[in-house]
This record gives structure tokens, sequence and C-alpha cells, in this order.
């Protein structure tokens, strides 16, 4: 594998000096370009079996294996025959890579030094960079930054052979040692220019590398993390070809819109980033081109932007104003202490105002109280329902707005307990029956719905096509654990809902609609089963 890797293409222009590897007995037998493509395809066969050249399923094809290299006879081709056959795939700066599997003579002009090799150790070779050849064959100039059909970010060197006498554009895609060619028939798309330096970047890596060819501006969750997004129609355009806020359809069925363009330095791939349109508890995720490909535009609509994160030098720039009272301590009261409660300082802290009600990742029901320093930052404070009072809020964790209160203070003195516990932000109307054989009321009005869980009730979701269907029955506490909240679903065959999580709704995507029959209201309801009813019991008077 490692004498694999460090041989270059073995095919050199006619009276070229091949610079190969001569001391490997392998290397010296195959300097010479192969006389036919029957010898060229046991040859290929014979170091694709035995060496492993290639893992099956990887876009990016080794420079010193090449499949399929008897599938076109031995021609001899001009330089401009070749130009006006290959004319046709100059449209819209939507590239596509031509196999260009040109066997016998062809004039070019290898002129500029550049490591090739994509693992192991490159060894410089000759490229020919003029920018007719290089659109023709792969679509994009030298120096050109482009975009695989998998977001992989390369940069365009320059047209050579192949080792089975393919002629290609060969790219140095981020993380490699050195350039490669791409699978055939891949849509590479322009989005960039960069300068390469002859012979290569000392440190071995990709000219893009580094380089900031996006300009985000526009905040959004992506990898449960708030992400900066390019939402520019000319960026977007370029690297999936849609734009920012338009509504698509795909082959699944699922809408989609479109938040930006964003790259992952770390993983070397970028490309244009979609939101579930009816799971708003989803994050934007990357969807590759041969994705893109096959959707619609439906229409557009507004993409919320999300608060930036709060990063320590905002927060220690806040100058905090302590105005409000609270108790605090959470298995039981500590004291009273501080806090400010101004909407602006609670929402740079912690995205929410004083007197919001939230609900967490695991469906813990907290009333938002102010901002206080803890460990010479400001943080927001909460209190969670079934604690004694406020603690700091969980920097991690995302809390999602639910409700509202305008005066804690008042429901706190009257009622003894967390605020949130006073407030009836749940409407349950729909009588279904739960995994333990215990009827409930759900709320299924669409806006608490999508709020706290990202589907509509009756909404068919599921994770993927082999595995079983559920349907979205509404919103309601959990029985058990009265201090959750949280989505209620069933599965599609079976009468019977529970609480899901919030990392299986994540991995959800909608399906289609069925409707939910509702179960007959039971005579006499079990209070301590419905917190509702359990909190508007009242104490007969003697």
């Amino acid at each position: 594998h490692r004498l694999a890797c460090s041989w270059p293409s073995l095919t050199t222009p006619a009276g070229g000096e091949h610079p190969g590897n001569r001391s490997s007995p392998a290397g010296a037998a195959a300097m010479a370009p192969p006389r036919s493509a029957l010898a060229a395809t046991l040859l290929t066969f014979f170091l694709g079996t035995t060496c492993g050249f290639r893992h099956p399923g990887s876009p990016y094809v080794l420079p010193e294996f090449e499949p399929n290299a008897s599938r076109h006879p031995d021609t001899a081709f001009t330089f401009t025959q070749f130009r006006v056959a290959m004319a046709q795939f100059k449209q819209s700066g939507d590239r596509l890579a031509e196999e260009g599997e040109i066997h016998g003579d062809l004039d070019l002009h290898l002129t500029f030094r550049y490591p090739a090799g994509v693992r192991g150790g490159p060894q410089v070779q000759l490229f020919d960079i003029r920018p007719d050849l290089c659109i023709a064959v792969g679509g994009a100039r030298h120096g050109d930054v482009v975009l695989s059909e998998d977001g992989d970010v390369a940069t365009a060197i320059g047209v050579r052979l192949t080792y089975s006498g393919h002629l290609r554009l060969w790219c140095h895609k981020e993380g490699t040692n050195g350039a490669g060619v791409f699978a055939k028939r891949e849509h590479l798309r322009v989005v960039s220019k960069v300068s390469v330096p002859e012979g290569g970047l000392p440190s071995g890596a990709a000219p893009s590398e580094g380089m900031t060819w996006l300009k985000p501006t526009f905040w959004y969750r992506a990898g449960r993390k708030i992400e900066q997004f390019d939402i520019s129609d000319e960026m977007c355009l370029k690297v999936g070809g849609f734009r920012h806020g338009q509504v698509l359809k795909g082959e699944d069925g699922e809408e989609m819109v479109v938040v930006g363009a964003r790259r992952e330095d770390f993983l070397g791939t970028a490309g244009l980033w979609l939101h579930p349109r009816h799971r708003v508890a989803a994050d934007a995720g990357l969807v590759p081109l041969r994705m893109l490909l096959g959707m619609r535009i439906l229409g557009t609509q507004v993409v919320p932007e999300h608060a930036p994160p709060r990063s320590a030098d905002i927060l220690r720039g806040l100058q905090l104003e302590y105005t409000y009272s609270y108790p605090v301590g959470l298995m039981s009261v500590d004291g009273t202490v501080e806090f400010d409660i101004r909407d602006e300082v609670c929402m740079a802290a912690g995205g929410a105002r004083h007197g919001d009600i939230v609900l967490s990742e695991k469906g813990l029901i907290a009333t938002v109280v102010g901002v206080r320093i803890v460990d010479r930052l400001p943080r927001l404070w909460v209190h969670p329902e079934g604690l004694a009072g406020a603690g700091p809020h969980n920097f991690d964790e995302e809390y999602r707005v639910v409700a509202r209160i305008e005066d804690i203070s008042r429901i706190r003195r009257r009622r003894g307990a967390a605020p949130s516990k006073a407030v009836e932000w749940l409407q349950p109307t729909f009588w279904y029956m739960t995994q333990a054989d215990v009827p409930l009321r759900f709320d299924i009005r669409d806006e608490v719905c999508l709020m706290v869980g990202g589907f509509r009730h009756g909404q068919v979701v599921q994770v993927s096509s082999d595995l079983p269907h559920f349907v979205v029955v509404g919103v309601q506490r959990n029985p058990q654990l009265p201090d959750f909240a949280g989505l209620w679903l069933k599965e599609r065959k079976l009468s019977v809902a529970f609480l899901a999580s919030s990392q299986m709704l994540r991995a959800m995507h909608a399906v289609g609609f069925q409707a939910v029959q509702e179960i007959p209201p039971p005579a006499n309801p079990e209070p301590a089963t419905d917190p509702e009813l359990r909190r508007s019991k009242r104490r007969p008077r003697h």
C-alpha cells in the first residue's frame, strides 16, 4: 500500500522523461505507457486487486489507479478536436467533469510543477495549466477553488494523463498531500480563485486552505452550535444553486428551507445548509450537491436569525444593575439575592427574558429570573419546576421559550413554588391513551407542537425508511415526572402514545399526515394523571 501511494502517474507524453520510481521492480517494469487498451486493463486489474488502490464508493480516486481503462478504443485526437468535443459542458458555472478518456498522442504543454498523490509521499509532476484545456477537460481553470458533489473543497491544478492514459483535471483536495482526480462525471462548482505556488506550499496543504472566500454574516443553529452563514445570492447560487430563504422539496417529500453557505474547516468541506421546514427543534445541516440536484423550489419564506453566541468578551462587557430580589438554591432555599432583569441583558447572557417560561432539551420546565455573576461571568439564572429556588443556566443547553409571565413576584408569593407551575401555558383538549394505560389530554395546537417538538399534530415522522413510522399526538407533561413536558408520539399501527426524547425528534423527518382518532373522555378522570386537573382540584370548604 505504501509503495502504491508513492508511485507517480505512470504515463508520460511522447518523448518525455518519466520521473517514476525506478528502484521498484514493478515501477521499472511500468515506466512505458501501455501500448494497448488490453494491456492497460490487465495492469489496472492486477494493481487494483493486489494493492487495493481505491476504496469502493470513494469519489476521490487515487492518481495511480484508474478503473475502466478499456472502455474506449485507442484514438488519435488533436487539441482542437478535443476542445470542440468538450464545449457542451461549459454551461452556467455548473461544470461536468468529463471522463477525458483519450488514448494516443496529445500535444500537452507540461510546464507547471506540482506534487501529485493524495496519500503517502507525493511526488512532483508536470501539469498543463492552459485555461482552455482545463475548462474543456474538467470545467475549471488553474487556481479555481471548486466544490465536489460531496462538498469537498479543492484547488484546480492542471491537466495531465492518468496512469491508464485518461486526460483528466487534477485538483488538490483539502486534507490530502497532493493533487489527485475526482470520480468521473463529477459535478464541480467554481466558487473562488486562489494563487497556486509552483511546487506547492511548504506545509503540503491545499492552496484553498485558510482562505476566506465566504463572507458569513447570518447567525443560525447548526450542529448544536450557533454558527455564521453566507446568505448572499451570489455565493448561495455558486455553492448550491439556490438562494437564502427558498423552500425546497426533495424526492422524499420533505420540505427544506435554504439557510446559507458555510464551510467546515476541520473536515475540509463546504456547501449549502438547509433546515427542515417543519422541524423547529432540528438544526441546519449540510446537504450534498448530489441531493440538491433532485430538489425543486416551492416558494420562499423569511428565515429568522438566531441570537449570536455569548462569548466571554461580550459577557464581561455587560454592566449589571441589580434591581430584583429572588430566592436561590436548588434543593433548599439558601437565601435571597438580587438580579439584573433588563431584557437586553438577559437576552445577551442566555437568549431569554425575565419571566419567560422555557423548556430545556431534556424537557424540564423552568422560569427565567435574571442575570447574576458566576465565576466572574454574567450568567442567566432560571427556576426549574420541582426545585426550591433559582440556579444558573447551563451554557451548553439550549432553552426554548414556550410562554411568558408578566409578574412572577406576585405569582410566587401567592403559590410559593416555581412561577411556571401557576401558569396554564398548555391548553389540552384532545384525549388519547398512553403507554401506562392512562388517558391524558393533549395540546394539539400547531404553534405549541412546533415550538416544543418541531412537528404538527397528525404528522407522520420517521428516522429512516427501514424503521417504524410514528404519528404526532400532541404536547403534555410527563405524568410520572410532572416537571417535564414534551411532544408525544404513537407508533403508526398502535394506539398508545409515549413521550419522545429530544434526541429522537432531532433525527426524525416528516413523511406525511395521518388522522389521529381521539378516544372518548373517561367518566371519572384521575386528577393525579392529569396535571391540569390535579392543579385545578380544590379542597372542599367546611
